[in-house]
């Protein structure tokens, strides 16, 4: 009993203890807890350290874990290396010499001396890295390098020259002016193959352009004639130059005098414009120079007066009376010496040269001016020289019936619009000649519209009428 009170005791006294132990070993650590000093809270980095390890990381790194691959590689290589190489730097010396930077012999010459020298200076690094001999592969890369250099500057620049000089394009036309021609006797066969025929024509219009480019890089004076070759090309549609070689020869002169003017009039108003310009010369430059703001009415003339021969007026003349005539919406005809082409001109003398034939026999002149006219298909008032009066006139006609539906100031502005426009002295209008001035058996001049005559519709439209079939446009 009492070794079990005892017993009581000690664990009494161990469980006391180890209270007291736990206090203060809690109250301890509260202390130490109330002397720790709190972290500071962590300061961002400053941008340059930040910068820092993004480079690290994102490239030295790479390039680091690279290298030995890259030398590994080009080490394995080296013969085709120093061929790219050297053949890399040919081009950049090409280049040089097509563009007109340097004379082909020193191009090349420093070509192949800076292959030889970057590829030599290469090989040595490959040696160095490797620990082999400095002299290992020198020799033979070096020559691969400079022998790359020389015939690629070579070919290159040979092509190039060629192709500045025409010599390739006029290869292209002889195949494509070929297949042209096979086209036209075998349509369906030609048919069958149209993708290569557009193809084809495609590498014409390739070939042109690098023409261009190298002429113009050279300072060549034919560029601009190129420039309109390459327009020309582009409006044909077919394999070679058959269909356009005409018009481009004659526009050769207006190139030398306006250069690459042309090819963008011809660029803007298509093939119309280029048989304008081929027609009317320098006429035409002038007129599209004058209206370039009136794109969409001068395209629409263009297109009207394209297949129209407007015998003594110019350009300008018929696009402002063809203006006139839309503007009050009545047909404008222009007679006489203003409409005479030089076969109508002829026409006219033989028609006065019979007249007087008939005169001499002892006929009455009026009766031999109608004679004549109906033996020559002209009406009997246009058995005259055209152009024999010195009086500075123009003749103009329109239906009698349209021209008295307008007013006093209508028709006022019209002539006034005439007098400015051609610069003549007055306008005789064929409508308000009196019936009693005219003689007796002669067409009334009225309501007859003149043989001969140029007429500007109110649509827009221009007709030439020719005196006799083959005489006129």
């Amino acid at each position: 009993m009492q070794e079990y009170r005892a017993g009581e005791r000690n664990a009494e006294t161990i469980a006391a203890e180890y209270q007291t132990r736990k206090a203060v070993q809690d109250y301890r650590q509260g202390e130490r807890g109330e002397y720790v000093t709190p972290a500071a809270p962590s300061q961002p980095k400053p941008w340059w350290q930040r910068a820092g390890e993004w480079v690290q990381q994102k490239i030295l790194q790479p390039v680091q874990q690279a290298v030995p691959k890259v030398m590994n590689w080009v080490d394995q290589r080296q013969p085709e290396t120093a061929l790219v190489m050297g053949g890399g730097i040919g081009l950049a010396a090409a280049a040089i010499v097509l563009t007109g930077g340097l004379a082909a012999p020193i191009a090349i010459g420093l070509a192949v001396g800076a292959a030889g020298l970057v590829v030599g200076a290469g090989t040595l690094g490959l040696n160095a890295y490797f620990h082999r001999s400095l002299r290992t592969n020198l020799l033979k890369n070096t020559l691969y390098a400079a022998g790359a250099a020389a015939a690629t500057s070579l070919v290159v620049i040979g092509g190039g020259l060629l192709v500045q000089s025409g010599v390739v394009q006029q290869g292209l036309y002889t195949a494509g002016n070929a297949a042209t021609r096979l086209c036209v006797a075998y349509p369906t066969g030609c048919a069958r193959v149209g993708a290569a025929i557009e193809l084809w024509d495609k590498v014409e219009d390739w070939g042109l352009q690098a023409k261009l480019a190298i002429q113009t890089a050279r300072g060549d004076p034919r560029a601009a004639e190129t420039a309109l070759e390459l327009q020309l090309e582009r409006l044909d549609n077919t394999p070679g130059n058959t269909t356009f070689r005409e018009i481009q020869e004659s526009l050769s002169t207006l190139v030398g005098k306006h250069g690459d003017e042309i090819a963008k009039l011809v660029r803007r108003f298509g093939n119309e414009g280029a048989e304008l310009l081929a027609k009317y010369q320098d006429d035409a430059v002038e007129f599209f120079r004058k209206h370039a703001d009136e794109a969409e009415d001068v395209s629409r003339y263009v297109h009207n007066v394209v297949d129209v021969d407007l015998a003594n007026l110019s350009l300008k003349q018929g696009y402002e009376v063809s203006k006139l005539a839309q503007e009050f919406d009545v047909p404008i005809t222009i007679t006489g010496r203003w409409a005479d082409t030089p076969a109508e001109t002829t026409h006219r003398l033989q028609a006065v040269e019979r007249m007087e034939e008939l005169i001499s026999q002892g006929m009455d002149s009026l009766e031999a001016q109608r004679l004549a006219a109906r033996e020559f298909n002209i009406d009997p008032f246009q058995v005259k020289i055209s152009g024999q009066s010195t009086e500075r006139d123009l003749d103009i006609f329109t239906p009698k019936d349209q021209w008295d539906k307008l007013s006093q100031q209508q028709k006022s502005t019209i002539e006034n619009w005439l007098l400015r426009t051609f610069g003549v002295d007055k306008v005789d209008f064929y409508q308000d000649i009196p019936l009693e001035k005219v003689p007796f058996g002669w067409p009334n001049p009225q309501v007859n519209l003149p043989r001969g005559a140029i007429t500007f519709n109110s649509d827009g439209t221009i007709v030439h009428i020719p005196f006799v079939a083959g005489s006129g446009d």
